[in-house]
């Protein structure tokens, strides 16, 4: 599977709309990768920590970071 992102990222940071949008999209073509809705649920978890990131102790920011990691990790089905 090739993602193809436009901009170069030196230049350019992808919104977290776009991104999302992109992970639904892969979702919908195909669907047998699950990573890409559990990418989509860390970002959601993400955004709502950053909106009390000042209240949240460092463990969850830990979890999240931890959560990424097994993502990263996933071995990706080519079909």
């Amino acid at each position: 599977m090739i993602v193809t992102i436009v901009a170069p990222p030196k230049h350019h940071q992808i919104c977290t709309a776009h991104l999302q949008r992109e992970l639904i999209s892969l979702t919908q073509k195909y669907p047998m990768q699950t990573w890409t809705m559990k990418f989509n649920d860390l970002i959601l978890e993400s955004l709502k920590l950053a909106k009390r990131y000042k209240q949240v102790p460092k463990k969850e920011f830990d979890q999240i970071f931890l959560k990424l990691d097994k993502l990263l990790k996933l071995k990706i089905n080519p079909k």
